[in-house]
């Protein structure tokens, strides 16, 4: 992986909790700065169920290690691209805190 490779950006978002007119509830809200990335998609599906069809696409995202990535988890989200993915996995790869890969999902209709 080199630096020329990151050409998409995130926007990592966490779940917090708000006071609402029903109680707490959950909202989304950024967390951290955008950070460059890589994308591969690995694989897509479409189901069809009560007359409607859904796709979804699942990569691996390829991003620098940082404070910021390393605490990104399965509990998490992100922007890219215009969607919205939802965070399956996140490991280290390559050599020690030089890049993190994650694993996500996301509707793609």
């Amino acid at each position: 992986m080199n630096a020329g490779a990151l050409d998409r950006r995130l926007q990592f978002r966490r779940a917090t909790l708000v006071q609402g007119p029903f109680g707490q509830q959950e909202t989304w809200a950024d967390h951290g700065s955008p950070v460059w990335g890589s994308r591969k998609d690995v694989r897509d599906t479409e189901k069809a169920a009560a007359g409607q069809i859904a796709s979804t696409i699942m990569s691996r995202f390829v991003v620098r290690w940082s404070e910021l990535t390393r605490q990104i988890n399965a509990k998490d989200r992100f922007t890219c691209d215009g969607l919205e993915w939802l965070v399956i996995g996140v490991k280290e790869t390559g050599e020690r805190r030089r890049w993190i890969e994650i694993t996500a999902e996301t509707g793609s209709d």
